[in-house]
């Protein structure tokens, strides 16, 4: 055994001294996704437009509902390297940059989460947060608002360290944070949490302990409120001046419960209405971190044992001089405890930042990489005071931790490599370079504009991303991602016309509309498909496993009758790609959103065959196990009324297998049952 343990050392350490970059190498992994953003299109239109005008569009150049409304891109910069990145090397480029990008956020987060902990408890924070932050990778600004957030945390956190003098940084980093990305606030709000902290630590109105921990000397206070203002007012250093530092405030009083026209948009939804499976390590991060951080509160409010503040200062009491050797190792270890402090700051940023979170589901992200350096100091706090036996106990952990977590990250870094972790988590991403195709219409709006299919265009919120950047029907689109530039009204007609059809015929005839195109895998868009396709108003000209194209009839003859020869060749392109082989050491997310979105629309058209031979064909692809109760209850539906009773017998057999004692399935069986001779 003794001969074991020197060896258990040896590895012990460089397992530590990679875990950081084992977890950053992860992070990598997860943010090396297809793109699957529709935002990343306006984006890189937004970059394209500014490159060709050689100016920032003073209004909405995209789409004709809001053609004379002011436009306040933020985000110009980061729209103007992401088409200049595009233009180098395509969306492959993209992909890497981002990757990279999401790394490096992750490098800074272990950075800060090293100022409290040691690799190992630092790895398993940075995990938590990464699963919790994921579902925000993508080709969008968050690509810098994360490593800009982690920067200027690390300067407020570190000032004590270097009396401040480095915070000359904080105006260069808000400069550009306010270039890059509409949460340039958020940094404000971390600068002004440390200003109020510094300010609250000379006033008698903290517990001592707190004010010792949060307090800067005379001269680094000098520097943080004067290199603090400075950041502030430097984020007036951008193309709209004061109007572009107000703007974040103006938009996020647009969403609200009173505007719940925004709710109808998945991201903008509060966290705790969903039970979505990406949700559950926010929620358990929330839990655990409000915990963390009270009982660390209150431990540190009591401040310091008199002994200990005593031996601090060099002037033992009488009581402590009177104590035996071995109380005073006690005063020494209960020293030892009172070394980790809570940081004032630190609470300010955790309590805005959860209130931010609760407001939408697309802020848990931010939640987590802004608060879990400060709940990694509270976790310090609580193991700092802990019994001589229980760091014992802890060291244990922490050997078994710096042993085990290695092989753990390298585990699940193939289990995102191979698309396993997006097949658990029921998250339609793809790991790799290029485009998740089933994402986009990307076919149907080459279709539009081969057979120059007449404006005005609709369409839905999801594809007008992508039809921004490829402009495939003159005069624009209906609507797009940038919830900045459309008024609310707009928004609610949107949702409402798709909610009812004939209001929002209504809507297209005021507005010349003559071509829609629908994300038909967006379920809020099957009530107006159901309609456009029983409507004699309207040709349906084409449809693959993303959209569906209608044209209005009435004066558009020639452009209909063009579109059904080309549609028919079309069309024999889309079944074989949907048949073609996939590869067999990932799973295809692509291909599998796909084929259950054309069976479902074949269903929905009518053609329940057609419909059952592509829901058999989704099973051979190996659907997680939600994922196939559904499709096999719903083939055995299909199957008791189409009369094959034994097919649906099978099916029903399989789900039960499945879940056993699932309600759907006995109302399938009594289905059956009826039709019994």
């Amino acid at each position: 055994m003794s001969a074991i343990r020197p060896w258990l050392e040896r590895v012990s350490r460089h397992s530590r001294a990679v875990l950081p970059s084992l977890t950053v190498g992860l992070a990598v992994l997860v943010a090396l996704r297809r793109i699957h953003d529709p935002d990343t299109w306006w984006h890189l239109a937004s970059g394209r437009w500014i490159l060709e005008h050689h100016a920032l569009p003073p209004t909405d150049p995209f789409s004709f509902t809001a053609s004379d409304h002011p436009w306040i891109n933020l985000q110009w910069l980061y729209d103007l390297v992401l088409y200049g990145l595009y233009r180098a090397g395509g969306v492959d480029v993209l992909v890497i940059a981002a990757a990279l990008a999401y790394g490096l956020a992750f490098a800074l987060l272990i950075r800060n989460l090293r100022l409290a902990l040691g690799p190992v408890g630092s790895s398993l924070i940075a995990l938590w947060i990464l699963w919790i932050a994921e579902e925000r990778f993508s080709v969008r600004p968050e690509m810098a608002t994360f490593v800009l957030m982690q920067a200027v945390l690390w300067l407020c956190a570190t000032a004590p360290r270097h009396d401040g003098r480095r915070l000359w940084l904080l105006p260069v980093l808000m400069i550009l944070w306010v270039n890059t990305h509409a949460l340039f606030v958020l940094g404000l709000f971390i600068i002004g949490c440390y200003a109020g902290a510094a300010l609250a630590a000379r006033t008698p109105l903290l517990p001592a302990a707190w004010r010792e921990s949060s307090g800067l000397t005379p001269e680094g206070t000098r520097r943080l409120l004067l290199w603090g203002g400075v950041a502030m007012l430097a984020t007036a250093v951008n193309p709209y001046l004061v109007d572009g530092v107000v703007f974040p405030f103006t938009l996020l009083s647009r969403i609200g419960e009173a505007n719940a026209a925004y709710l109808a948009i998945g991201e903008l939804q509060r966290p705790f209405s969903s039970d979505h499976r990406s949700l559950y390590a926010y929620k358990a991060f929330l839990v655990f971190a409000v915990i963390v951080v009270t009982l660390a509160a209150l431990l540190t409010a009591r401040g310091p044992r008199r002994e200990v503040v005593a031996l601090r200062r060099g002037k033992p009491t009488r009581r402590a001089l009177a104590r035996t050797d071995a109380l005073a190792d006690r005063v020494a270890e209960a020293a030892t405890k009172d070394s980790a402090r809570l940081d004032v700051a630190g609470l300010l940023i955790f309590g805005g930042f959860v209130y931010l979170s609760l407001l939408a589901r697309r802020n848990t992200a931010l939640f987590a990489f802004a608060t879990a350096p400060f709940v990694a100091l509270c976790v310090a706090v609580l193991t700092s005071r802990l019994s001589t036996a229980s760091r014992r106990w802890r060291s244990v952990y922490g050997e078994v931790g710096a042993l085990a977590l290695p092989a753990l990250l390298v585990a699940a870094g193939f289990f995102v490599v191979t698309n396993g972790y997006y097949r658990w988590s029921l998250n339609p991403r793809e790991f790799g370079l290029g485009i998740l195709e089933a994402k986009f219409p990307i076919r149907a709006s080459a279709f539009a504009r081969e057979l120059h299919l007449p404006p005005q265009l609709y369409n839905d919120i999801g594809g007008g991303g992508y039809l921004s950047w490829d402009r495939p029907v003159d005069g624009g689109v209906y609507i797009d991602g940038r919830l900045e530039v459309y008024d609310i009204a707009l928004l609610r007609s949107s949702i409402a016309g798709r909610a009812d059809p004939p209001q929002w015929q209504l809507e297209a005839d005021r507005l010349g509309v003559r071509t829609v195109m629908l994300l038909h895998q967006n379920k809020t868009n099957g009530r107006l498909i159901k309609w456009l396709l029983e409507s004699p108003d309207w040709t349906l000209v084409y449809f693959d496993e993303v959209a569906v194209l209608f044209v209005r009839r009435a004066g558009s003859e020639s452009v209909i009758d063009a579109a059904g020869k080309r549609f028919a060749e079309a069309d024999r392109e889309t079944v074989a790609r949907l048949r073609s082989p996939v590869s067999s050491w990932q799973w295809h997310t692509g291909r599998m959103e796909g084929v259950w979105a054309y069976a479902s629309l074949v269903n929905m058209m009518g053609y329940g065959s057609d419909s059952a031979y592509w829901y058999e064909r989704l099973l051979d692809l190996g659907p997680a196990a939600e994922n196939e109760l559904e499709i096999r209850i719903g083939l055995a539906s299909y199957y008791a009324q189409a009369g094959a009773l034994a097919a649906a017998r099978e099916q029903l057999q399989r789900a039960a297998r499945l879940a056993p004692g699932n309600s759907r399935i006995a109302q399938v069986e009594s289905q059956i049952g009826r039709q019994r001779p």
